[in-house]
């Protein structure tokens, strides 16, 4: 401050200056004559102020300029950029601690600085709060949850296969009314022996769905929140490529 500000100081400092040489002190006054125009009086010269007066401004005066110009102000200046640069490398360090060690693993923080982000007022706050996504993070949703969809389907309709001979076995009893029961008692092995394939078969199918899920490629999870917003374009765009998917 003291730097920039020397083309103000130095001309208010001068005249300030000036005005007590010539006003106060008149120090181009003819011998003989007082010293002090405003104080002085017909008493003569006050030789001692007018002393020190010029050993002050002019010696003194002239030195400590030079010594402010040339050591004092640019000292204050590195000062004052190091106390800067501290504080800039304190406050940029404290805000990465606070984003990166509490709001970001316990926040509902934005991917991106949207229109749905900014309307948040505190993170973590609102409960309408929901991401913003690209469209084909969009498309990989669609495929991934019509993908799961079908090989849900794939897994009831093999199952019901499966456990077909169980379910005729039960009709046939049912039918027969007591003269099934006994006909099942009396070929309990037979029944056994269905009982216990379509017990393999659907072990078999529960490993075989999970292996098939996992070689499915994963919907992007979106950390916070299970909401996700499209603009109205993108939208339309998704429903039509999700009908031609489908």
């Amino acid at each position: 401050g003291l730097a920039l500000t020397w083309f103000v100081r130095a001309p208010l400092l001068a005249g300030l200056a000036w005005a007590c040489k010539i006003l106060f002190w008149d120090t181009d006054r003819p011998q003989g004559s007082p010293g002090l125009l405003i104080f002085g009086g017909p008493g003569g010269v006050l030789p001692l102020p007018s002393l020190v007066f010029s050993v002050a401004v002019n010696a003194v005066g002239a030195v400590g300029n030079l010594a402010f110009a040339a050591v004092i102000h640019p000292a204050l200046a590195a000062v004052s950029l190091l106390w800067g640069a501290v504080r800039g490398i304190l406050n940029t360090a404290w805000d990465w601690l606070v984003y990166y060690c509490v709001i970001a693993p316990l926040a509902r923080v934005p991917i991106v600085d949207s229109f749905a982000a900014r309307r948040i007022q505190g993170p973590g706050m609102a409960s309408n709060y929901f991401f913003q996504v690209g469209r084909e993070e969009a498309l990989i949703c669609l495929v991934s949850k019509l993908e799961a969809l079908e090989l849900g389907h794939w897994h009831s309709s093999l199952q019901r296969q499966i456990k077909s001979p169980l379910d005729s076995v039960d009709e046939l009893a049912h039918v027969l009314g007591t003269s099934g029961v006994a006909l099942l008692d009396w070929n309990n092995l037979a029944v056994a022996g269905i009982k216990e394939d379509v017990g393999k078969l659907t072990s078999r199918l529960g490993r075989l769905l999970s292996s098939r899920r996992q070689a499915y490629p994963q919907s992007p999870s979106v950390p916070g929140s299970g909401s996700v917003r499209c603009s109205a374009e993108d939208l339309q765009f998704l429903r039509g490529h999700g009908e031609a998917i489908v």
